[in-house]
Order: structure tokens, then C-alpha cells, then sequence
């Protein structure tokens, strides 16, 4: 009888067998553990871009199960981001002037977090009251006629886990290894606004915007 058949050796075999098996068992019901903590916790963030009464909005809101960390955000136009909130201004409304735009609302979502259920408003632009006529509304709304012209707000974020996604307006959440530098866009739009009033523009701007006070922003006229 070979070596390998004798009844020491089989049952030091079989051990083997099991033992091997029972850590593959354990990994992956830990693997499995692991998955669903990370579903129950995850967070899904959604961006959209809407106009209404002469005002220009985005929404964000987390409509996941898990509280989400933005650790960037940057304005686009369809997939190009930029920095520049003059230009940007001027791309989205080419037709009217700087002053009749308005910054009614901006919050400075970079490095806060955003519970599960969440929802606010990230941006408001408005037409000034003093020039709301046809003309003004005619050009203010003609400029998004399809879906590619419409503005663009894009965040990445991160879970507790740090797992971290990239959203934006009509898209759906993609995965990313790490998300880039914060870029403190908010200071861009309230910056050129101040400047163009000659006074400090109020809005929740966070650290590193000068003039800036909360609970101090000017609110649209109701129709």
C-alpha cells in the first residue's frame, strides 16, 4: 500500500482539506460583511440644474443611505470645468449684461458633509428685479433649448470608508481612486458680484472669501 493511503496520512489530509476550506469560508464571509457595510453606509449623491421665474439653480442631494463628504466641486459647461466665473458667466448668458445677473444664493459644499436624505440649493442665479422684461426673460431662457447647453455642477465625494464617486447634472455616479484638491469655487461668483456692486457680497462662502457675512442673503422678490 503507497505511503499516501494509509489511514494516518488520509486523515492528515483531509485535515488539510478542511482547514483550508474553513479559512476560505471565513474570508469570504468576511468579503461579503465588508460589501454590506459598505452598501448600508454608501452614499449617492445627485446634481441637477433648473430654471425657473428668471433663476438659474442647482440642486444637490443625497439620495443614498450613507453621509457623503464632498471634497470638490467645480462648475462646468457640458464636460468642460472652469475656474473662470467671468468666462463661465459669459458662456452661459452671452447676451445680457454682467449686472443683470445676480448671485442669490451660494454654499460652500467643499468639506462639508451631506446626510442621507439631504437636499439644498448650491447656486442661485437670478435676473435682477429692476431688469426682469420679455427681452431679458426671452434671451435668460432661450439659451438652454437642448439638454448638451445646459450647465453643469461637478462634485466628487467620498463615504465614510473612503470610497469616493464623481457626480454631475443628468449623470449617474462613477467611481474614482481619490478625488482632486478642493478648488473653493464659491469664491469665484461672489467675488465678481462684490465687484460689480462695489460692496461686499453676503452668501455662505466659507473660509477664504473677504466680506462675506451668513444669513445676510438677498432673497428673490416673490412674483
Amino acid at each position: 500500500m503507497p505511503k499516501w493511503m494509509r489511514p494516518e496520512m488520509l486523515m492528515a489530509i483531509a485535515a488539510f482539506v478542511t482547514s483550508i476550506a474553513a479559512v476560505w469560508v471565513a474570508w469570504e464571509q468576511s468579503r461579503l460583511m465588508r460589501v454590506q457595510q459598505h452598501a448600508s453606509m454608501r452614499p449617492i449623491l445627485t446634481t441637477a440644474a433648473g430654471m425657473n421665474a428668471g433663476q438659474l439653480t442647482f440642486h444637490v442631494a443625497n439620495v443614498g443611505v450613507g453621509p457623503a463628504l464632498v471634497r470638490s466641486a467645480e462648475l462646468a459647461f457640458g464636460s468642460e470645468g472652469t475656474a473662470d466665473w467671468t468666462a463661465y458667466r459669459q458662456k452661459l448668458f452671452p447676451e445680457l449684461d454682467e449686472g443683470v445677473i445676480a448671485v442669490v444664493n451660494v454654499d460652500a459644499i467643499e468639506g462639508r458633509p451631506i446626510a442621507a436624505g439631504e437636499s439644498f440649493s448650491a447656486l442661485t442665479l437670478q435676473v435682477r428685479e429692476e431688469a426682469r422684461t420679455p427681452e431679458v426673460f426671452r434671451q435668460f431662457f432661450s439659451r438652454f433649448r437642448s439638454a448638451e447647453e445646459w450647465p453643469n455642477l461637478r462634485i466628487c465625494y467620498c463615504s465614510v470608508f473612503d470610497r469616493c464617486w464623481t457626480t454631475e447634472v443628468s449623470g449617474e455616479a462613477a467611481p474614482v481612486k481619490e478625488c482632486p484638491a478642493p478648488t473653493n469655487w464659491q469664491s469665484a461668483p461672489l467675488a465678481s458680484m462684490a465687484a460689480v456692486s462695489g460692496e461686499p457680497v453676503p452668501g455662505r462662502a466659507g473660509p477664504g472669501v473677504p466680506g462675506t457675512t451668513p444669513d445676510a442673503i438677498p432673497q428673490a422678490s416673490p412674483d
